[in-house]
């Protein structure tokens, strides 16, 4: 009877009990493992990577966002006094509403007479607090006022609130708080705004001895930055025209359709 060495003569060298047999289900397990490890470093990456990508777009979206918005109402002319360079037989029986007096001066080339009101409404953008530092008038130009024909209004305007008031006869560009003759109040600036919490601004700029034209800077610090944001009349400075020069003089009056017209020459 052959030995086991002799059976298994023909078919190579036998194997040891469990050499064979056990090493495939290490192999099996170790590339399992290494598997899984490989998997949750790559999602643990994929996932790092993300939030320092999304923290980067946040980090340049915060950066180019402004901390303040400023909406601007243009230019109002309270009491409606304006000058312009037509003579009073061009704009005789023009018929224009009271509210739009100021944009029909600036388009005839003209503008509001010795003071011009711009409401601003200031808000921040974000949710923590910005510190408004002040409004001032910014690049102004102010040369001889025109020997044009001024137009006066009968009736007086509105009472502001919260008004702020810029003399650029006294050289003085830097926006002076004023108290709200109404009810007293005084206010100081800097003053808090945030995303939830605004303020609303009435500027108020004169000039009784030229014809300037300007722009007005909102002043803000957001944390230890400050910053500023710049307010025009769409694109082109806000501008004043003192009557002092006017060759004509003219003033309104209501008709019956609640328009308002030009009729009477002021000797």
């Amino acid at each position: 009877m052959a030995s086991p060495e002799e059976t298994a003569a023909g078919d190579g060298p036998v194997p040891h009990a469990g050499t064979t047999a056990g090493s495939a289900p290490q192999r099996r397990r170790l590339v399992a493992r290494t598997v899984t490890i490989t998997a949750v470093v790559t999602f643990v990456a994929t996932q790092l990577a993300g939030w320092a990508i999304s923290r980067v777009a946040d980090s340049v979206a915060g950066a180019a966002t402004p901390a303040l918005s400023v909406e601007s109402s243009g230019p109002i002319v309270s009491p409606w006094d304006v000058t312009i360079p037509q003579s009073p037989d061009e704009v005789a029986g023009a018929l224009v509403r009271p509210e739009t007096i100021a944009r029909w001066a600036l388009n005839q080339g003209g503008g509001p007479s010795n003071r011009v009101r711009i409401e601003l409404v200031v808000s921040g953008t974000r949710d923590r607090a910005v510190l408004l530092e002040g409004i001032s008038a910014t690049d102004v130009d102010c040369a001889t006022p025109p020997a044009w024909t001024a137009i006066a209004a009968t009736v007086g305007g509105e009472v502001p609130v919260r008004e702020v008031e810029i003399d650029l006869d006294a050289g003085r560009t830097q926006g002076t708080p004023k108290a709200d003759p109404s009810f007293g109040e005084e206010f100081r600036f800097p003053l808090q705004v945030s995303s939830s919490s605004l303020e609303f601004f009435t500027v108020t700029i004169r000039s009784t001895s030229a014809d300037c034209r300007f722009r007005l800077r909102v002043d803000f610090r957001d944390g230890g930055t400050r910053g500023s944001q710049m307010v025009d009349d769409g694109g082109r400075p806000f501008r004043v025209i003192s009557p002092r020069s006017a060759a004509a003089h003219m003033e309104w009056h209501a008709t019956d359709g609640g328009l308002w017209t030009p009729t009477k020459v002021v000797p």
